[in-house]
Protein backbone atom coordinates (compact mmCIF):
# COMPACT_ATOMS: atom_id res chain seq x y z
CA UNK A 1 0.00 0.00 0.00
CA UNK A 2 1.52 3.34 -1.00
CA UNK A 3 0.61 6.91 -0.23
CA UNK A 4 -1.46 8.51 -3.03
CA UNK A 5 0.57 10.60 -5.42
CA UNK A 6 0.57 14.33 -4.84
CA UNK A 7 0.16 16.88 -7.57
CA UNK A 8 -3.38 18.14 -7.27
CA UNK A 9 -3.40 21.88 -6.78
CA UNK A 10 -4.90 22.94 -3.48
CA UNK A 11 -7.76 25.48 -3.43
CA UNK A 12 -6.62 29.07 -3.05
CA UNK A 13 -7.37 30.78 0.23
CA UNK A 14 -8.87 34.03 -1.00
CA UNK A 15 -10.38 36.61 1.38
CA UNK A 16 -14.04 37.38 0.66
CA UNK A 17 -14.80 40.54 2.71
CA UNK A 18 -18.28 41.20 1.23
CA UNK A 19 -19.51 37.84 2.61
CA UNK A 20 -17.58 38.00 5.88
CA UNK A 21 -20.74 38.04 8.01
CA UNK A 22 -22.72 35.38 6.13
CA UNK A 23 -23.30 31.94 7.74
CA UNK A 24 -20.84 29.10 7.07
CA UNK A 25 -20.53 25.46 8.20
CA UNK A 26 -19.17 24.28 11.53
CA UNK A 27 -15.90 22.35 11.60
CA UNK A 28 -15.90 18.68 12.63
CA UNK A 29 -14.64 19.60 16.12
CA UNK A 30 -17.32 22.26 16.56
CA UNK A 31 -19.99 19.74 15.58
CA UNK A 32 -18.63 17.34 18.21
CA UNK A 33 -18.71 20.07 20.87
CA UNK A 34 -22.28 20.91 19.87
CA UNK A 35 -23.40 17.28 20.21
CA UNK A 36 -21.80 17.16 23.65
CA UNK A 37 -24.04 20.00 24.83
CA UNK A 38 -27.09 17.83 24.21
CA UNK A 39 -28.86 16.04 27.04
CA UNK A 40 -29.45 13.13 24.66
CA UNK A 41 -25.91 11.71 24.87
CA UNK A 42 -24.16 10.03 27.80
CA UNK A 43 -22.28 12.57 29.93
CA UNK A 44 -23.87 15.28 27.76
CA UNK A 45 -25.64 18.47 28.69
CA UNK A 46 -22.39 20.26 29.51
CA UNK A 47 -20.39 22.87 27.63
CA UNK A 48 -16.79 22.48 26.56
CA UNK A 49 -15.54 25.73 28.07
CA UNK A 50 -12.70 27.18 30.10
CA UNK A 51 -13.22 28.95 33.41
CA UNK A 52 -10.31 30.74 35.05
CA UNK A 53 -9.81 33.24 37.87
CA UNK A 54 -7.12 35.90 37.66
CA UNK A 55 -5.85 38.33 40.26
CA UNK A 56 -5.75 41.45 38.10
CA UNK A 57 -2.67 43.66 38.15
CA UNK A 58 -4.89 46.43 36.79
CA UNK A 59 -7.62 47.35 39.31
CA UNK A 60 -9.41 49.99 37.22
CA UNK A 61 -12.42 48.03 35.95
CA UNK A 62 -13.23 50.71 33.36
CA UNK A 63 -9.81 50.23 31.73
CA UNK A 64 -10.19 46.44 31.83
CA UNK A 65 -13.63 46.73 30.26
CA UNK A 66 -12.40 49.12 27.55
CA UNK A 67 -9.56 46.76 26.62
CA UNK A 68 -11.91 43.76 26.45
CA UNK A 69 -14.34 45.60 24.18
CA UNK A 70 -11.44 46.53 21.90
CA UNK A 71 -10.67 42.80 21.64
CA UNK A 72 -14.31 42.02 20.83
CA UNK A 73 -14.20 44.59 18.02
CA UNK A 74 -10.95 43.16 16.62
CA UNK A 75 -11.32 39.39 17.10
CA UNK A 76 -14.15 37.83 15.10
CA UNK A 77 -14.29 34.68 17.24
CA UNK A 78 -15.53 36.79 20.16
CA UNK A 79 -18.52 37.90 18.05
CA UNK A 80 -19.60 34.50 16.75
CA UNK A 81 -22.94 32.77 17.30
CA UNK A 82 -24.67 29.62 16.11
CA UNK A 83 -27.47 30.07 13.58
CA UNK A 84 -30.85 28.31 13.96
CA UNK A 85 -29.88 26.28 10.88
CA UNK A 86 -26.82 24.80 12.61
CA UNK A 87 -24.17 26.99 10.99
CA UNK A 88 -22.06 29.78 12.48
CA UNK A 89 -21.67 33.43 11.68
CA UNK A 90 -19.76 36.48 12.82
CA UNK A 91 -21.82 39.42 14.04
CA UNK A 92 -20.79 42.64 12.33
CA UNK A 93 -21.32 44.62 15.54
CA UNK A 94 -22.21 43.82 19.15
CA UNK A 95 -23.34 45.90 22.14
CA UNK A 96 -20.72 47.07 24.59
CA UNK A 97 -19.89 44.32 27.07
CA UNK A 98 -20.18 45.38 30.69
CA UNK A 99 -18.10 43.77 33.46
CA UNK A 100 -20.22 43.47 36.59
CA UNK A 101 -18.31 44.02 39.85
CA UNK A 102 -19.26 42.28 43.11
CA UNK A 103 -17.80 44.35 45.96
CA UNK A 104 -16.97 41.96 48.82
CA UNK A 105 -14.84 44.28 50.92
CA UNK A 106 -17.50 44.86 53.59
CA UNK A 107 -18.01 41.11 54.20
CA UNK A 108 -16.19 38.99 56.74
CA UNK A 109 -13.76 36.29 55.59
CA UNK A 110 -16.30 33.45 55.74
CA UNK A 111 -18.93 35.36 53.76
CA UNK A 112 -16.34 36.38 51.16
CA UNK A 113 -15.26 32.76 50.64
CA UNK A 114 -18.89 31.69 50.28
CA UNK A 115 -19.65 34.42 47.71
CA UNK A 116 -16.52 33.58 45.70
CA UNK A 117 -17.40 29.88 45.80
CA UNK A 118 -20.95 30.61 44.56
CA UNK A 119 -19.62 32.65 41.62
CA UNK A 120 -17.09 29.92 40.81
CA UNK A 121 -19.72 27.16 40.94
CA UNK A 122 -22.18 29.06 38.75
CA UNK A 123 -19.70 30.03 36.04
CA UNK A 124 -17.74 26.77 36.03
CA UNK A 125 -20.89 24.73 35.37
CA UNK A 126 -22.95 27.07 33.18
CA UNK A 127 -24.16 26.23 29.69
CA UNK A 128 -24.38 29.37 27.55
CA UNK A 129 -26.85 29.54 24.66
CA UNK A 130 -24.73 29.27 21.46
CA UNK A 131 -27.38 31.14 19.45
CA UNK A 132 -27.11 34.21 21.71
CA UNK A 133 -24.17 36.56 22.05
CA UNK A 134 -21.91 36.56 23.99
CA UNK A 135 -20.38 33.08 24.29
CA UNK A 136 -18.29 34.29 27.22
CA UNK A 137 -18.78 35.88 30.62
CA UNK A 138 -16.44 38.13 32.56
CA UNK A 139 -17.18 39.54 35.99
CA UNK A 140 -15.07 40.77 38.90
CA UNK A 141 -14.97 40.39 42.67
CA UNK A 142 -13.43 43.30 44.54
CA UNK A 143 -11.60 42.03 47.62
CA UNK A 144 -9.75 44.02 50.32
CA UNK A 145 -6.36 43.39 48.71
CA UNK A 146 -7.10 42.46 45.08
CA UNK A 147 -9.46 42.55 42.12
CA UNK A 148 -10.38 38.99 41.16
CA UNK A 149 -11.47 38.48 37.53
CA UNK A 150 -13.76 35.54 36.74
CA UNK A 151 -13.42 34.58 33.06
CA UNK A 152 -15.48 31.95 31.26
CA UNK A 153 -14.89 31.34 27.54
CA UNK A 154 -16.97 28.83 25.58
CA UNK A 155 -14.67 26.71 23.38
CA UNK A 156 -17.26 26.35 20.63
CA UNK A 157 -15.75 29.39 18.90
CA UNK A 158 -12.51 30.07 20.85
CA UNK A 159 -10.34 26.99 21.37
CA UNK A 160 -7.81 26.57 24.17
CA UNK A 161 -4.83 27.91 22.20
CA UNK A 162 -6.87 30.85 20.91
CA UNK A 163 -7.92 31.63 24.47
CA UNK A 164 -4.26 32.02 25.42
CA UNK A 165 -3.81 34.45 22.51
CA UNK A 166 -6.89 36.42 23.60
CA UNK A 167 -5.62 36.73 27.18
CA UNK A 168 -2.15 37.72 25.99
CA UNK A 169 -3.54 40.44 23.71
CA UNK A 170 -5.84 41.66 26.49
CA UNK A 171 -2.74 42.15 28.64
CA UNK A 172 -0.95 44.01 25.85
CA UNK A 173 -3.82 46.47 25.56
CA UNK A 174 -3.80 47.08 29.31
CA UNK A 175 -0.07 47.84 29.07
CA UNK A 176 -0.75 50.47 26.42
CA UNK A 177 0.51 48.38 23.50
CA UNK A 178 -1.24 48.03 20.15
CA UNK A 179 -2.70 44.87 18.66
CA UNK A 180 -1.26 43.19 15.56
CA UNK A 181 -2.94 44.10 12.25
CA UNK A 182 -6.31 42.47 11.68
CA UNK A 183 -5.89 39.53 9.25
CA UNK A 184 -7.55 39.84 5.87
CA UNK A 185 -8.38 36.13 5.88
CA UNK A 186 -11.34 35.03 8.01
CA UNK A 187 -12.27 31.67 9.51
CA UNK A 188 -15.14 31.61 7.02
CA UNK A 189 -12.68 31.81 4.11
CA UNK A 190 -10.65 28.93 5.56
CA UNK A 191 -13.62 26.65 6.31
CA UNK A 192 -15.12 27.12 2.86
CA UNK A 193 -11.74 26.42 1.22
CA UNK A 194 -11.55 23.19 3.22
CA UNK A 195 -15.07 22.30 2.06
CA UNK A 196 -13.93 22.70 -1.56
CA UNK A 197 -10.89 20.54 -0.81
CA UNK A 198 -13.13 17.73 0.47
CA UNK A 199 -14.85 17.58 -2.91
CA UNK A 200 -11.61 16.99 -4.82
CA UNK A 201 -10.33 13.61 -5.94
CA UNK A 202 -7.11 13.94 -3.94
CA UNK A 203 -9.09 14.18 -0.70
CA UNK A 204 -11.01 10.99 -1.44
CA UNK A 205 -7.79 9.19 -2.39
CA UNK A 206 -6.20 10.24 0.92
CA UNK A 207 -9.32 9.17 2.84
CA UNK A 208 -9.27 5.76 1.18
CA UNK A 209 -5.57 5.37 1.96
CA UNK A 210 -6.15 5.90 5.69
CA UNK A 211 -9.27 3.72 5.79
CA UNK A 212 -7.19 0.84 4.45
CA UNK A 213 -4.26 1.70 6.73
CA UNK A 214 -6.56 1.76 9.77
CA UNK A 215 -7.06 -2.00 9.50
CA UNK A 216 -3.33 -2.54 10.18
CA UNK A 217 -2.95 -0.10 13.10
CA UNK A 218 -2.88 -1.27 16.74
CA UNK A 219 -6.22 -1.10 18.57
CA UNK A 220 -7.04 1.69 20.98
CA UNK A 221 -6.79 1.27 24.77
CA UNK A 222 -9.45 -0.75 26.54
CA UNK A 223 -11.40 1.82 28.54
CA UNK A 224 -13.70 0.98 31.45
CA UNK A 225 -17.31 0.48 30.47
CA UNK A 226 -19.31 3.58 31.29
CA UNK A 227 -22.90 3.69 32.55
CA UNK A 228 -25.50 3.99 29.83
CA UNK A 229 -27.02 7.20 31.15
CA UNK A 230 -25.57 9.86 33.42
CA UNK A 231 -27.22 13.17 34.19
CA UNK A 232 -25.68 16.28 35.68
CA UNK A 233 -22.14 15.23 34.76
CA UNK A 234 -19.33 17.45 36.04
CA UNK A 235 -15.56 17.38 35.60
CA UNK A 236 -12.77 18.11 38.06
CA UNK A 237 -9.03 18.52 37.66
CA UNK A 238 -6.73 15.91 39.26
CA UNK A 239 -2.97 15.97 39.48
CA UNK A 240 -0.31 13.79 41.07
Amino acid sequence: LSRPAAGTQRPTLTPDPPRRYEPFPLTDMQQAYLVGRSEGVAFGGVACHTYVEVSAAETDVARIEDAWNTLVDEIEALRMVLTPGGEQRVLATTPRYRIVVDDLRSLDEVARRERLAATRERMATQLLDPESWPLFEICASRLPDELRLHIDLDLLFVDALSMMVVIEQWGRLLQGESLPPRPGLSLRDYVLAEERLRREGAHEASRQFWLERAATLPPGPELPRLPGAVSGATTSRRQR
